[in-house]
């Protein structure tokens, strides 16, 4: 998940190996639906066993008219209808931003704490936000970028179990998300847990919440 252009296919691509996601090359949204990509046991060597399923979303703040609560609205009906009836844990949740941009701050900000909302405080605890676009400005500003965002705008969100990362385009970079997460995934399975329901008013923002509650609650 992510803004307009923080580089979500692009780090697709390097969990891959190869380009199954399109990356744009302009402000514009490239990603105008949600794309689902597959990773077997017997395509890498850190699985044991069934599959990952990367999905690559549309960019909140997007070009093709989607809503931040339409974008929510399509993931949780993917869910619904890609694991329908199977066992399946979700994982969590990679958030992207863009390093060297400063106008996605508050969007980032906005739709984390907005999955919070959604989900509950406990879901923080599998959220990355992965910083991006590191060759595109000084170490020395990226840096200070990187500090200031850890304890000023994300605070709140790493105080309740978020973390923030770096994204050093690389697959091995890539992969090391992935890890923590399913460290996170395997924990779980090993600890009782019950699902919570929604403290919200609005019709839109409790079902959504529900649904979204019933992937991320402990297995």
């Amino acid at each position: 998940m992510g803004a307009t252009g923080a580089g979500k296919s692009t780090f697709i691509n390097y969990l891959v190996g190869k380009e199954v996601a399109k990356v744009g090359k302009t402000l514009s949204s490239c990603t105008a639906s949600l794309q689902d990509i597959y990773v077997d046991a017997d395509q890498y060597s850190r699985l044991n066993k069934g599959r990952i399923v990367f999905l690559d979303t549309p960019g909140f703040d997007n070009s093709f008219g989607d809503g931040d609560i339409d974008i929510l609205t399509k993931i949780v009906e993917w869910l619904e209808s890609s694991y329908k009836d199977k066992k399946v844990v979700l994982g969590g949740v990679v958030y992207l931003h863009d390093i060297s941009s400063n106008h996605s701050i508050a969007t980032a900000q906005r739709n984390l704490e907005m999955f919070q909302y959604l989900c509950g405080q406990e879901a923080l605890g599998r959220v990355i936000i992965g910083t991006t676009k590191w060759r595109r400005i000084d170490e020395k500003t990226g840096d200070a970028n990187y500090k200031e965002l850890q304890e000023v705008h994300w605070k709140t969100l790493t105080a309740k179990g978020a973390r923030v990362r770096r994204f050093n385009d690389s697959t091995e970079s890539a992969w090391s998300f992935i890890d923590v997460l399913n460290t996170n995934v395997k924990y779980r399975k090993n600890r009782p847990g019950t699902q919570k329901e929604a403290v919200v008013d609005n019709k839109a923002l409790i079902y959504l919440s529900r649904k979204l509650r019933k992937y991320l609650c402990f297995p």
